[in-house]
């Protein structure tokens, strides 16, 4: 080979070396450039495991909350695949329309910028792609050529570490919009006030050019110049999507943003929202997980509904100073809370408004008075027994004496124990307080669960039962179950597929079933409330109301088969309740409630035996000479009350249809039984007959008939 030809060949295979040592820097330097660091890693995982909006959903799916993270952002998760495809389309094409095809870095839309660039001397067009934009997300810089090889870096490593996919959902989920949100799927809720399923085409295109500049192109805000930018990317896009279908939607986010966020409409139950998500510290020691959405027992159709009828009920009752309202509705059944309204005004600013009213003790009024009466009838009380329902003093002798009436203000020698429970009588049940023992009534209401029961058992005294214990919302409507459950009560609970927990109680299973059917006994509560009262349903349930003194706290208490529910009205500054006597608003608030939610022929556990009454009220004046002795032997047929010449006056100043003489009768086993005044039969019942007699000023005979043969019989007059 000649001198020339080794001389090139030389030169050749140095050219090769220097070409390959090139590449292989190149590739040397591709690797260094485009394997994952330390750094990315952890700003990654950092990254996906930013707070989320907390999504609350009812038992049925529907949304109750969708909650902001702790720093006030909206960001709500949503899975690619659950992405209306057409919006991936429009963002992608809007943003980067090369993405499958580069690798971090889109090398032809850089050399494009750079020639636009140049040709108008200054800066109009970019090239960072979708990868890029979540780098600068991901490790945000401070910008300048430093900051940008620094994202150029991040965005090649992010296209080793992730998939495609996996950096579009990122990137999809990131997205600024306007009002701290992020995200398409908050986006859409924010600026549209639907769900990223229900936009419109149209929607779609302007929520696609909102990135570029948030505050900018908001089509609600700045509609002029986000309608240009929306026109211009559907022509680009080709997409059908006419002009005055863009002016429509512009008009639709205007609205909105004048009228404060969507979001605060999806914002029911704050209260059992805060409530659940202690429950789920209890249980788990951490918050809920983000991008899960949390499941209550809620049932958000009804809780719709109580809220409106004591949002109502507060604004009609302003004049009588009512100014809060608190409810709770449970199955009883499961213990799952399908109702919880701590407000009638959650979002209020006056003061009281954002106390949730289902947590606070308020005087409980007369609504302890069946867990006393249970006691009692446990403690070997006949339930067909006769109370004392006279004037008398109870504890010491001096200024500190107990001087206990009866909210009519009458008394009498003594009532039945069903009339005295059942039209909430205050002197016979402080008797039964009295013979039971304050300690005993305050540890057995304390095992029910009435903690300020044995917290400030020597402050409460004789009025233990009837009004001085504090209960809460929460509180009764747990220890109320027992008596539509036998005896059992059931824990309450709002986070959905847990297991019920059932209690036992003091409460033996048959005197549970006697007092429920004491207070579902129309005609028992006569006496205190009359016929044509709230709690006189067509459905079968049981009901206890209560009025705290001055009328400060007005309840109102019931089940029916399957729901037990409470209602309480008042203020929580203590003030006195005016121009409202007792506690019907509440009580009929709760009748209507659960007459929207039970049917006539549901069944129900306590359900009396058939028994045909009078459907008369009364108000009893009377002074009967029986007493507590004055009671017939087992299986003698026999009337228990009134006693024989017993006298009932008439009060002027109450209708007569709401007045009339109560009667008890009782025989044996099997018995059928009849009550005949005047020739005429009026009640009729087996084994037990309790009704109301309606009778004109005058002497009557009341006759028990047992078979068609009088078997007693009784005298009673009406002045």
């Amino acid at each position: 080979m000649s001198r020339t030809g080794r001389r090139f060949l030389s030169g050749s295979l140095t050219v090769v070396r220097c070409a390959v040592g090139l590449v292989a820097v190149a590739v040397f330097a591709v690797v260094v450039l485009t394997t994952p660091s330390r750094a990315t890693r952890d700003a990654v995982d950092g990254f996906r495991s930013r707070p989320m909006s907390l999504d609350v959903r009812d038992r049925h799916g529907e949304r109750i909350a969708l909650l902001p993270t702790p720093d006030g952002t909206r960001r709500e998760f949503r899975a690619l695949a659950d992405t209306p495809p057409l919006l991936i389309e429009i963002l992608v094409a809007s943003e980067d329309h090369r993405f499958v095809r580069h690798h971090g870095i889109d090398i032809v839309a850089v050399g494009r910028a750079a020639w636009a660039n140049l040709r108008a001397g200054r800066r109009v067009s970019g090239a960072s792609t979708i990868t890029m934009q979540l780098a600068r997300l991901i490790r945000p810089h401070g910008g300048g050529r430093a900051g940008k090889r620094t994202e150029m870096r991040t965005a090649l490593q992010l296209e080793r570490l992730l998939s495609k996919d996996e950096i579009l959902e990122l990137w999809l989920n990131s997205l600024p919009f306007s009002q701290a949100t992020e995200g398409v799927s908050a986006g859409a809720r924010v600026v549209f006030g639907v769900s990223v399923d229900q936009l419109s085409a149209a929607q779609m295109v302007l929520l696609a050019v909102m990135p570029r500049s948030p505050g900018r192109l908001h089509p609600g805000r700045n509609p002029e110049q986000a309608l240009a930018a929306a026109q211009q990317l559907a022509h680009r896009l080709g997409l059908a999507v006419l002009p005055a279908d863009l002016a429509r939607a512009a008009q639709d986010a205007a609205l909105i943003a004048a009228h404060g966020r969507p979001d605060r409409v999806v914002n029911h139950a704050p209260h059992a929202v805060a409530a659940a998500r202690a429950e789920y510290r209890s249980l788990h020691g951490t918050e809920p997980l983000p991008g899960h959405p949390l499941l209550l027992t809620l049932d958000l159709a009804m809780q719709r509904q109580l809220e409106a009828a004591l949002s109502a009920a507060v604004t009609r009752s302003q004049d009588r100073r009512i100014a809060h309202a608190a409810a709770l509705v449970i199955d009883h059944t499961t213990g799952a809370v399908l109702a919880w309204v701590g407000s009638a005004n959650p979002s209020g600013s006056a003061p009281g408004d954002q106390i949730d009213g289902v947590r606070v003790r308020k005087p409980s009024g007369s609504t302890l008075k069946p867990f006393l009466y249970a006691l009692a009838i446990d403690r070997g009380t006949s339930v067909d027994a006769a109370l004392p329902n006279h004037r008398a003093q109870f504890g010491a002798t001096d200024e500190g004496a107990y001087l206990p009436v009866n909210f009519s203000r009458r008394f009498s020698e003594s009532v039945p124990l069903a009339t005295a429970l059942a039209s909430s009588l205050n002197v016979p049940a402080v008797f039964l307080t009295e013979s039971l023992g304050v300690a005993t009534v305050a540890e057995t209401f304390g095992r029910i669960g009435f903690a300020d029961a044995t917290e400030r058992v020597k402050l409460l005294g004789h009025g233990i039962a009837v009004g001085n214990t504090e209960v809460s919302p929460w509180e009764l409507t747990r220890a109320f179950t027992l008596f539509a459950r036998g005896g059992t009560l059931i824990e309450p609970f709002l986070l959905a597929n847990r297991n019920p927990v059932v209690r036992l109680t003091p409460i033996s299973a048959p005197t549970a079933t006697a007092v429920a059917r004491i207070l579902a006994d129309p005609h028992a509560r006569a006496p205190g409330f009359g016929v044509s009262n709230p709690l006189a349903t067509r459905y079968p349930a049981i009901f206890k109301t209560g009025t705290a003194s001055q009328f400060s706290d007005i309840w109102a208490v019931g089940s029916t088969a399957r729901l037990t529910a409470v209602v309480w009205m008042g203020n929580h500054t203590g003030a006195t309740v005016s121009g409202e006597t007792g506690s019907s608003l509440p009580a009929r608030i709760l009748a209507d409630f659960f007459a929207e939610h039970v049917h006539p022929l549901d069944p129900a556990p306590w359900a009396l035996p058939p028994a045909a009454t009078a459907n008369v009220g009364i108000t009893d004046r009377s002074a009967p000479a029986g007493s507590p002795a004055d009671v017939g032997h087992a299986g003698t047929a026999t009337i228990r009350f009134p006693a024989d010449g017993s006298v009932f006056l008439f009060d002027p100043g109450i209708p007569a249809e709401d007045q009339g003489v109560p009667v008890v009768a009782v025989g044996g086993t099997g018995t059928m039984l009849s009550l005949v005044v005047s020739g005429a039969v009026v009640a009729y019942g087996v084994e037990r007959v309790r009704t109301v007699l309606q009778l004109p000023p005058g002497e009557h005979q009341v006759q028990l008939l047992v078979d068609g043969t009088v078997k007693h019989h009784i005298t009673v007059r009406v002045w």
